[in-house]
């Protein structure tokens, strides 16, 4: 499956997926180590807007019995990312 993190929390190590090759599907939780590293990237995390490959499995919780799990989650190259700053932190521009 394909798709794209959409947030990850570093201090707790997780993150949800929004898969393109469905859209109808709840987000996809993942952990920083199903993260696999390759020539693109090396890191134990992901930032929104990044485009990832992955296997979805099921992983059912008391609170969520339709939650599904990424596993052996992959960057996809070109990697773009958009940040966005605001007016203040361009020197005061408004």
């Amino acid at each position: 499956m394909q798709g794209t993190c959409i947030r990850f929390d570093r201090a707790r190590g997780f993150g949800f997926i929004v898969s393109s090759d469905d859209p109808t599907l709840p987000d996809i939780f993942y952990f920083y180590n199903d993260i696999e590293h390759n020539d693109h990237w090396r890191r134990r995390f992901l930032l929104p807007g990044i485009r990832v490959q992955f296997d979805a499995e099921p992983e059912p919780t008391e609170n969520d019995p339709d939650r599904l799990r990424a596993k052996h989650v992959k960057v996809i190259p070109p990697i773009t990312i958009a940040i966005q700053r605001s007016p203040a932190a361009w020197g005061g521009v408004r």
